[in-house]
């Protein structure tokens, strides 16, 4: 990422642990990141091609202006020699850089020598890949305040669900099981691109969140302590240990994040939670 000098008051750290801003999670990732494989697999390249044109205009039919800033010079963000499209993110405060590439190819090697990769845990600059194009979401000013946590944080969801949804052609998968004394829920989202280049070899790019959730449904809510979740799937699993309910019933698990596509719809998410000297087993089947 392109990092500017900032300070965080330890105190501050410590709140925003507290308030769940910060999650750690024990993630497996099994997926292949970036490969290159023999063009005669089944799979087909779309080579779909981003203009910046159709970017701006996708912010724009989502709610979000991108107002050209001619303040910022673009010869300061210049990646590989290709500079970017600098804007003004409408009435949201911070800056917005647009890379377009001839292909995802070029955006993959470029990106990956300058190591401009997403930084899930940077708490000022967020990046993103959409097929040919990479976006750098850059907050006006480091925070240093719940509030301005809160408002960046916004602004980058707004981002990223534009990105996911709309530049990238994400899909969701949500999975669903119960046990005796919960409800769970799984919710996978991706993205996976095919791109062949001039030699014809196909290259692999995909992404993919993952949103564990469950809810204890008995009525003795106050009585549960501190419980310990782990769930499973074919390519990898996470947990969590010591969280909470709310007074709903519902622990913050947080999510994770990685790349490759997760795993298939016809695959199975297992659940195991452990609270007051009790164990339970779901068995997550996705929805149609």
């Amino acid at each position: 990422m392109i990092k500017y000098p900032w300070e965080m008051t330890e105190n501050l750290i410590k709140k925003l642990k507290i308030l769940g801003l910060i999650t750690i999670l024990i993630v497996v990732v099994a997926a292949i990141a970036i490969g290159t494989i023999e063009y005669k697999t089944r799979k087909k390249p779309k080579n779909d091609i981003l203009t910046l044109k159709c970017v701006v205009k996708t912010f724009k039919k989502q709610g979000m202006n991108l107002k050209e800033d001619s303040s910022k010079s673009p010869d300061k963000f210049k990646l590989g020699g290709v500079k970017p499209a600098v804007f003004a993110i409408g009435d949201k405060t911070g800056t917005l850089l647009v890379y377009t590439f001839k292909s995802f190819v070029e955006r993959e090697n470029i990106v990956s020598k300058s190591n401009k990769s997403s930084d899930l845990y940077s708490l000022q600059e967020y990046s993103f890949n959409a097929k040919n194009t990479f976006l750098i979401y850059i907050a006006a000013q480091s925070p240093t305040t719940e509030e301005q946590m809160n408002s960046i944080g916004e602004t980058r969801v707004l981002i990223s669900d534009i990105v996911f949804k709309y530049l990238n052609d994400g899909k969701v998968i949500i999975y669903k099981g119960n046990s005796t004394s919960w409800e769970g829920t799984f919710t996978l989202k991706y993205y996976e691109h095919w791109w062949a280049d001039e030699k014809g070899k196909l290259h692999y790019d995909a992404y993919n969140d993952k949103f564990p959730s469950v809810k204890y449904k008995l009525a003795d809510v106050i009585s549960v302590g501190p419980i310990n979740f782990e769930y499973k799937t074919t390519s990898g699993g996470g947990g969590t240990t010591g969280s909470r309910l709310n007074k709903e019933g519902y622990p913050n698990l947080g999510s994770s994040g990685g790349s490759g596509s997760g795993f298939s719809k016809d695959d199975d998410v297992t659940y195991t939670i452990k609270w007051n000297g009790k164990k339970e087993n779901i068995i997550l089947k996705a929805q149609e």
